[in-house]
């Protein structure tokens, strides 16, 4: 990959000035070593250009080879949907449960936070997040319809068996499937309501455009697609980097976090990163145009969206 001469970003910012979201390219996708791999870039360039792809692949990104593990998941997908198809039946609602039982006794094996979803397919760890992906792409290969839910340090996903909601809890292999109405309303407003008490953690960001707006606020829950769960993914990813202060790690992994889910929780952790990489003395000049680059496209980039 081409290395972007700092004077040409500068010009194509400034260039942009004025430019709708449509028009709004992103210009650090061609600095040297931006993406882990080849598959990767594929992915987030046909996203630049609005070709259509496969959200499922997004989630492949973080592992060693991706396409070997584009195959697995295929594999895992049909071999599922074969099964549980063999098995469906008039009622819906029972087998809308057996799927739910059966994906988390044979692949959720063992929660672990911040996950990514390779291993979800190689030993069965997984988190909220990446135990919904796996619901949801064989809800979705099986026609049911997926509604995927982000709160402010959770995910969950609801279908519909003959338009009657079902919610999975996918962290919760004995109560997680609910079909009642009520206690799914009950759920629902839990998970809302589950904010941390002290705003400025990492979590209590989410969905905020400011620490101080996030103080007043009593709930947060939001609709998304495979997509914006994607983001996520890599959000969670870019946490771990945080945590150990790799912050130069962090703002690479939120730049495509963000490509793909424009949310203020993303925006937000993305500024606090580049402040740190601010803070090391050794910082060239080449570098600090670059990050103030990087801030100024990204400001104008939720803006557009937003």
């Amino acid at each position: 990959m081409r290395n972007i001469s700092i004077g040409l970003l500068i010009n194509f910012l400034f260039l942009m000035t004025g430019s709708s979201q449509e028009n709004l390219i992103n210009p650090f996708y061609k600095q040297a070593n931006f993406f882990n791999s080849s598959f990767e870039e594929d992915l987030f360039t046909s996203l630049q250009s609005k070709n259509p792809i496969d959200s499922s692949n997004l989630y492949l990104t973080f592992s060693n080879d991706p396409k070997v593990l584009q195959k697995k998941l295929q594999e895992l997908i049909f071999k599922i949907s074969d099964e549980l198809e063999g098995k469906r039946h008039k009622n819906e609602m029972a087998y809308l449960r057996q799927i739910f039982l059966q994906i988390h006794k044979q692949y959720l094996k063992k929660y672990q936070r911040y996950s990514t979803f390779e291993r979800v397919l190689l030993d069965g760890s997984y988190d909220c997040l990446t135990g919904t992906v796996l619901y949801a792409m064989v809800l979705r290969e099986l026609g049911f319809p997926v509604e995927i839910h982000e709160t402010g340090v959770h995910c969950y996903l609801k279908t519909y068996a003959n338009q009657t909601p079902v919610l999975f809890e996918s962290t919760d292999p004995l109560n997680g499937f609910i079909t009642e109405p009520d206690i799914i309303k009950e759920r629902e407003k839990k998970y809302a309501h589950d904010l941390p008490s002290n705003p400025n953690t990492l979590q209590g960001l989410a969905g905020f455009k400011s620490t101080t707006a996030a103080s007043s606020v009593s709930s947060y829950s939001r609709l998304i697609g495979l997509k914006e769960l994607a983001g996520l993914h890599y959000y969670n990813q870019a946490v771990i980097s945080y945590v150990i202060k790799d912050y130069k790690g962090a703002v690479n992994i939120l730049e495509k976090s963000f490509s793909l889910y424009s949310s203020d929780r993303i925006y937000n952790l993305l500024v606090q990163c580049i402040g740190h990489v601010f803070e090391n003395p050794d910082l060239s000049e080449y570098e600090k145009k670059l990050y103030k680059g990087k801030i100024n496209f990204y400001s104008k980039d939720l803006l557009n969206r937003g």
